[in-house]
């Protein structure tokens, strides 16, 4: 079995989990069994994971596995199903929350979902204060029981099968010296903190040994997985730089969330990144190891097959971002470049689509408000909130947009130009410049120039059968991405697992 090791699974995820979805559907067709690995407590996985096309058996949570869950029949509990164990009144407060009361006195509060489903159950005492919370699978079980101390603050949790059972067993305890410690209890082991229930879950998984673990997120499993009991093949996934620097690839101070995993270079059996020119700045850096160069995005065949859609038909001087909406996305910078643009082009519009990441004291949100000011007309840019229908922005929109610090690829651009977007770019390593072939299916402008980046907008919006052209070589430049391609790309890791697998039966 392949598993692919992450962390965890929402509705809006970043674009390691969407390298993932694409992997999945690639190796689904090319018939190689796999497993989207997590470890984070999610109850309402099974309801995210057909959001995109993954099934239960395709799916390997840590806490499912351990409850007995990954594959459920799901049925639907309402509140018919709440007992608390005398008379209550149950009073609606918004349309997804109850307040449970005895004469007068709260008992309980209940929280389900936009369908009426049972999501979570509060218990009060007979003082009003908080002694247990149930939380429930999204399948229909009690997965999740708190125990609240007087104090209001977790002491025990307990994870059930689905017949009610403890599986996993949480205690909190608070040292002489105020120090919170955790105790862990699975199948009569002991545990001490999360980071050892993960290699305890990867060593029952790999009981058997000769398994493949694709590292997704690597500071989610890298020791852990270079201490199993049984032999596996290991890939680091290489999903972003590995240098603090994105310009200087041998700078002293490593992305932090790779430090770990290349300083232990030896403990992989391979090491796979999404461009060419990363592949041969790492293996320069850290050489004697084995390395691939696989795309990170696929493009389905049926896109192929799709009718191009020309330029005239799409919103006329249109450009389009869908990210999320961080500082070093460069959003602030891209609305600087299209007021500077906008002397030339007036009727030059730019869309945005993404969360917002409030990190570092809202950075991002304050940048891109500062910016706004520089617009002439503040209405030429307008920031949405994340969609889930980027396909048909893609196929209204002319040109995409990328102004980032930092890029491993970018799923985006490839889907937006698999479309006939023109994709405009500043030469970050490694996706952009190597997804944008400069003058053939977009524009590369130099690294954070801003008036440089201005004058490439003027340049694509000056002339409409240039615009055409290199939207033409988007379409035809998408092979590069399709799935016979990026399949043969992964033949070779493939390959060497096999012969790993052999040598390793014959030890």
């Amino acid at each position: 079995m392949i598993y692919f090791v992450n962390e965890g699974l929402s509705a809006s995820n970043s674009g390691i989990e969407h390298a993932e979805f694409d992997r999945a559907r690639l190796f689904r067709k090319a018939g190689i069994p796999f497993q989207l690995m997590t470890t984070n407590y999610l109850p309402k996985l099974h309801e995210v994971l057909p959001m995109f096309n993954l099934r239960d058996i395709e799916s390997c949570n840590l806490f499912d596995y351990f409850q007995k869950a990954r594959t459920v029949k799901t049925k639907k509990l309402d509140l018919s199903e709440i007992d608390f164990g005398m008379d209550a009144d149950l009073e609606k407060q918004t349309e997804t929350s109850y307040v449970a009361t005895v004469k007068g006195y709260l008992i309980g509060r209940v929280q389900v979902d936009v369908n009426g489903r049972l999501e979570r159950i509060e218990y009060f005492e007979g003082c009003g204060n908080l002694y247990k919370v149930e939380t429930y699978d999204v399948r229909g079980f009690k997965s999740l029981t708190q125990f609240y101390s007087p104090d209001n603050n977790v002491e025990v949790e307990i994870w059930h099968d689905v017949d009610g059972k403890p599986a996993i067993e949480k205690t909190y305890a608070l040292t002489t010296h105020g120090k919170v410690v955790e105790t862990w209890k699975i199948n009569n082991r002991i545990f001490y903190n999360l980071q050892s229930v993960r290699q305890y879950f990867y060593n029952c998984v790999n009981a058997d040994g000769n398994n493949m673990f694709i590292m997704d997120r690597a500071n989610v499993s890298e020791w852990q997985l270079t201490k199993l009991d049984k032999p596996a093949y290991i890939v680091f996934m290489l999903h972003n730089h590995q240098s603090s620097d994105a310009q200087n690839p041998d700078a002293e101070i490593l992305n932090d969330n790779y430090e770990w995993v290349l300083a232990n270079m030896d403990k992989w059996n391979c090491v796979v990144s999404a461009t060419p020119q990363q592949t041969r700045d790492v293996s320069k850096r850290w050489p004697g190891h084995k390395y691939y160069t696989i795309p990170v995005g696929v493009i389905p065949d049926l896109a192929f097959q799709e009718p191009r859609i020309p330029m005239a038909k799409r919103k006329r001087h249109s450009m389009l971002v869908t990210a999320r909406i961080a500082r070093e996305k460069g959003i602030d910078k891209m609305i600087e470049a299209l007021a500077i643009a906008q002397k030339k082009i007036p009727d030059l519009t730019l869309d945005v689509y993404g969360y917002v990441d409030h990190s570092n004291n809202d950075a991002a949100m304050r940048a891109i408000n500062e910016a706004r000011k520089k617009l002439k007309n503040p209405k030429s840019f307008t920031l949405h909130g994340h969609t889930n229908n980027v396909k048909a922005l893609h196929q209204q929109a002319q040109v995409y947009l990328v102004y980032s610090q930092m890029e491993g690829f970018n799923l985006a651009m490839m889907e937006a130009q698999s479309v006939g977007m023109v994709g405009l770019t500043n030469d970050v390593n490694y996706g952009p410049n190597e997804l944008v072939k400069d003058g053939q299916n977009g524009y590369i402008a130099p690294f954070d120039d801003v008036n440089a980046y201005a004058q490439k907008m003027v340049d694509l919006f000056s002339d409409d059968d240039k615009l055409q052209q290199l939207s033409d070589g988007d379409y035809e430049l998408s092979n590069r991405y399709c799935d016979d391609a990026v399949l043969k790309a992964w033949n070779d890791v493939m390959h060497d697992y096999q012969k790993w697998t052999q040598d390793a039966r014959n030890l």
